[in-house]
């Protein structure tokens, strides 16, 4: 069954996101009959660091798997953003950088970077990667599959 096309027996597929995962819903119009509902197990999320670890709008450093990464927690409204750790100028260490109005100073070379983007306040050819992120049961979970490039 595939998305935007017509399966054996009249069902129409569609790709539907809820709760951070994509389900397949598949409707017969012409039989009117039920729905039919499947998990589609796609999911890159991994656990990363819990919750109770991560001090309200500072940097936390994370390595995993190779990666190192600069995890930041805002308690109002509660979110969490991860990006890699290093700078791109000179390799600072980001998680160390102050947070001001959502934005992180690396503390080697004070460049600014936007958390919402990733984008660097003096040029927007400045970029740290970021990559989806949420908190579930008291955990950091992060998507490596998903980073904005």
């Amino acid at each position: 069954m595939r998305e935007g096309g017509e399966c054996p027996g009249g069902w129409r597929p569609r790709s539907i996101p809820w709760n951070g995962e994509r389900f397949l819903l598949a409707w017969n119009s012409t039989r009117r009959a039920g729905l039919f509902v499947t998990l589609q197990l796609k999911t890159s999320f991994v656990q990363l660091i819990p919750v109770a670890h991560c001090r309200a709008e500072q940097g936390a450093f994370v390595e995993l798997d190779g990666r190192e990464l600069a995890v930041f927690y805002f308690a109002v409204p509660q979110r969490v953003i991860v990006i890699d750790n290093a700078c791109p100028h000179a390799g600072g260490n980001l998680s160390g950088g102050e947070v001001r109005d959502g934005v992180v100073t690396c503390p080697r070379h004070q460049w600014q970077f936007e958390l919402s983007s990733g984008v660097c306040t003096r040029s927007p050819l400045g970029r740290v990667r970021r990559y989806p992120a949420r908190i579930e049961d008291g955990w950091v979970w992060v998507d490596f599959g998903g980073a904005d490039d």
